[in-house]
């Protein structure tokens, strides 16, 4: 008994099918990340001045990466937040520049008054030491010693915002005694300040 049996192919091993290869992000997405990282770093420190410097650069991140084409989205966003950064940069130093000035005025006003106040436990000090008896005018002036204080002081005439005016006989509400008186002084805005009896 002879078989003629027919050659047998040689069986080569299957290879498994591959996955499809993931695609690499396309160079460029991380400046559109970039830009939207940067874009929301502005709008939360706008207000402390970096903001204006990290919405610059989002801005200018975001702009290339839409000339690239990739991360549309993340681009605009850190372009619109990046903006939102710089204006509110723009606006502390409006903020500023606008309340510097009245906070510098009120700082000088304070100031007047509590010269005031001081002046007015001088004389009632003064008064006490001479059993109740208010230093008139002109000796408060002559003893005055003004180092220690922003305003001068002056016996009569009006006030001035580097003067104060003492007088006896009335009060600052207007009531007369000869155990009244009053230390007045200009504030900045036009208005007297007064301390006294």
């Amino acid at each position: 008994m002879n078989q003629d049996h027919a050659p047998v192919a040689p069986v080569s091993p299957s290879v498994p099918p591959q996955p499809p290869v993931a695609q690499q992000p396309k160079q460029g997405k991380g400046l559109a990340i970039s830009s939207l990282v940067l874009g929301i770093l502005a709008t939360l420190t706008g207000i402390f001045f970096v903001g204006g410097l990290f919405g610059i650069i989002a801005i200018i991140l975001g702009a290339v990466a839409l000339g690239k084409k990739v991360g549309k989205g993340m681009s605009i966003a850190g372009i619109i937040t990046g903006a939102l950064g710089i204006l509110g940069t723009i606006g502390a130093v409006a903020l500023i520049i606008i309340a510097l000035p009245n906070l510098q005025e009120a700082s000088r006003d304070n100031q007047r008054k509590n010269d005031i106040t001081r002046m007015s436990g001088i004389v009632v000090s003064l008064s006490s030491v001479n059993r109740g008896v208010l230093p008139t005018p002109e000796e408060f002036v002559a003893q005055f010693d003004n180092s220690t204080f922003t305003v001068d002081v002056a016996a009569s005439g009006e006030p001035t915002t580097l003067t104060a005016v003492y007088s006896t006989g009335k009060s600052c509400e207007g009531v007369s005694g000869e155990r009244e008186y009053a230390v007045r002084v200009l504030l900045e805005k036009g208005d007297a300040y007064c301390s006294g009896s």
